[in-house]
């Protein structure tokens, strides 16, 4: 009978057929992507009425939140969520994928001006959009920067419709309005440090501010988990940080702005 054991003694470990993380991913997107699209589609529908200006605005804000997207930081909710509980409905975790969505859309669409981006998800940024629909580009990125602040605001209202315990309302979000304190201050010291901090610090901050905003919602304001459970996700996540954060310093070496006249 052959050997379950290496030649160290140990058990050899288990081939794994499929990626159970990669699967969950897939379901979530699909989840969050039909909710987006219809959230936003009422949004855009609504404002018709005050005029193409700010119809384009919206509808650069809803191209961006559906023209792809991974969909990694309302998967790790979910899996914070179901490591919490297994039994408890996913309604309430998916609908809260939304809030992080359209959160993770206000911090892109701000940080491809600031960086001067072009291109995001496969096509123009929002500033860029904007610049060629209105043929401006001083309206175009003051429109992007009012667009930024647009889906802040509908994350925080996509956010309120969460279905959890009224006595965690204030728990949840402040937990949201220092993932965005923690988002602008590591924005601040990216726009003013070298290269050296800039990788020192994304390395260690930014991307665990992105990544671990879903598991600390599950583990921090709906569930009381195990100690152990809790140290396990967030390992996970501060995993996930590493990659996201080193993709984020591949820019850190671009040229200094020149100060301002």
């Amino acid at each position: 009978m052959p050997s379950k054991t290496g030649t160290s003694g140990r058990a050899k470990a288990k081939a794994m057929t499929k990626n159970p993380f990669g699967a969950l991913l897939s379901a979530v997107r699909r989840d969050i992507d039909a909710r987006l699209s219809g959230f936003l589609d009422a949004k855009l529908e609504s404002v018709r009425e005050h005029g193409t200006g700010v119809t384009e605005m919206v509808g650069a804000v809803r191209d961006l939140c559906l023209r792809g997207g991974k969909r990694s930081r309302p998967a790790l909710l979910v899996a914070g969520y179901r490591a919490a509980s297994t039994r408890a409905k996913l309604e309430p975790a998916l609908d809260a994928g939304v809030a992080l969505e359209l959160l993770h859309a206000y911090f892109l669409i701000h940080d491809d001006w600031m960086d001067r981006d072009e291109l995001r998800r496969g096509g123009p940024s929002v500033h860029a959009t904007l610049s060629r629909r209105f043929r401006s580009r001083e309206i175009g990125e003051a429109s992007a920067i009012l667009a930024g602040d647009y889906a802040v605001a509908l994350a925080t209202e996509a956010l309120a419709r969460v279905d959890f315990e009224p006595s965690r309302a204030a728990g949840v979000f402040s937990c949201f309005a220092q993932m965005q304190v923690d988002a602008v201050l590591g924005q601040e010291l990216d726009l003013l440090a070298n290269a050296r901090e800039r990788f020192h610090y994304l390395s260690h901050a930014l991307g665990g501010i992105l990544i671990f905003v879903g598991v600390k919602m599950a583990v921090s304001h709906w569930f009381h988990l195990n100690t152990y459970v809790s140290l396990a996700v967030i390992l996970v996540m501060l995993t996930a940080a590493i990659v996201l954060s080193q993709r984020k310093a591949r820019r850190m070496a671009m040229p200094e702005r020149p100060a301002a006249a």
